[in-house]
């Protein structure tokens, strides 16, 4: 799901945190 370099980023990290916050 990384499409974008610079939005995803933040998009990856709150879907991460969404899915259990696994950073």
């Amino acid at each position: 799901m990384v499409r974008k370099m610079g939005t995803s980023r933040s998009t990856v990290s709150r879907a991460l945190k969404r899915a259990g916050g696994k950073s």
